[in-house]
């Protein structure tokens, strides 16, 4: 793009339109003259913009196709590689989403997940991170801030990061940063099994809890003698075990999962996600009798007051819909209490995440 290109009129009224979707009239003079100071796209990054707006807007212009390399309205106005890369560098492919996850990889956003929530009774859900990314940990920030039922956000930080605390005190400063609600780090996918345990990385988690968060552990069976270790080193820090730690359902086997979750269990300062099971069963043919022995274990040995329902959406699509695993999830607790109900279904999350 050369030196000084200043958007056309047709270009603006393109973009005019497709932000009216999203920002009202009165805001929206303002947002467009400060977005094109000095009405450059020199980096991408004016320095007028609105940082709290700038991820909506990449992607409102995206959508809209104004930032296609191949289909611009003016020949002037194609960006080059290396700017089209850099305005959608926060909704990069996420490496995780294979061919056999073909079913999950599209966009899905706010208005996707509303009529889930409306049809199931919930009210208000935290959103989590999927990638090792701030770009994405800003997004899920500011997707709090202008969604009403998304309540709180898992983030992520490079817990090896010398300067993480700086980082921390940046995304809670920033937009949207008083959602921040806990961090992940996707550690089953380490090649180190006992990475949990390195100096640097319980550095970093210390620093974690020192910013009055707690960290949720995304583990397998082989990443849970790393877990207790952990959980038993720094006991001040509040964790949470994403998904039961993904028990062999499919394979109907229940050790050595059983004993190193039950042994996690008795540290105080440990939680799990009641979620992701659905995944972890044949997701064709599962049934509430493959997920029991699961959940009853979970039951036994970190109670009610330690549990925590996760629909874990849109991921679950792969083998149930949201109503399907919220049902499930009531089916396999009926056994409990309405107070205790009450708890895995809201109250435990609220108190762990101080929602």
């Amino acid at each position: 793009m050369p030196e000084g290109w200043e958007p056309s009129g047709a270009w603006l009224q393109r973009f005019r339109e497709a932000l009216n979707k999203y920002f009202d009239e009165i805001e929206l003079d303002l947002l467009i003259s400060d977005y094109f100071a000095p009405l450059s796209f020199a980096g991408l990054s004016p320095a007028g913009v609105h940082k709290k707006h700038e991820y909506r807007i990449h992607e409102v212009l995206r959508r809209a196709g104004l930032l296609a390399t191949t289909s611009c309205l003016d020949p002037r106005e194609r960006l080059s590689p290396g700017q089209a890369a850099e305005i959608t560098r926060v909704h990069a492919a996420y490496p995780w989403l294979t061919d056999d996850l073909a079913a999950i990889r599209r966009r899905f956003g706010p208005e996707d997940l509303a009529p889930e929530l409306a049809a199931a009774g919930v009210e208000a859900t935290i959103v989590v991170q999927t990638r090792s990314s701030l770009d994405e940990t800003r997004e899920l920030l500011g997707l709090a801030m202008s969604t009403s039922f998304v309540r709180g956000a898992i983030g992520w930080v490079d817990l090896t990061d010398p300067a993480i605390a700086d980082v921390l005190a940046e995304l809670r400063a920033g937009f949207g940063g008083q959602h921040l609600v806990g961090l992940r780090h996707q550690v089953h996918d380490e090649p180190d099994p006992a990475w949990l345990t390195r100096p640097d990385v319980m550095r970093g988690i210390r620093a974690v809890a020192a910013a009055g968060l707690p960290f949720d552990l995304l583990v397998r069976t082989r990443e849970l003698p790393a877990a207790l270790e952990l959980g038993r080193s720094l006991p001040a820090v509040r964790l949470v075990i994403d998904h039961l730690a993904k028990p062999p359902i499919a394979a109907g086997s229940l050790e050595p999962w059983s004993t190193l979750t039950r042994e996690l269990a008795s540290l105080d300062n440990v939680a799990c996600k009641l979620s992701g099971l659905v995944t972890e069963a044949s997701w064709a043919t599962w049934g509430i009798g493959d997920l029991r022995p699961y959940v009853d274990h979970a039951l036994e040995t970190f109670g009610a007051g330690r549990l925590v329902f996760g629909s874990d959406w849109p991921v679950c699509l792969l083998a149930a819909a949201y109503g399907d695993v919220l049902e499930a999830a009531r089916q396999v607790t009926a056994g409990l209490s309405p107070g205790e109900r009450a708890a895995v279904f809201g109250e435990n999350a609220r108190m762990i995440y101080r929602l």
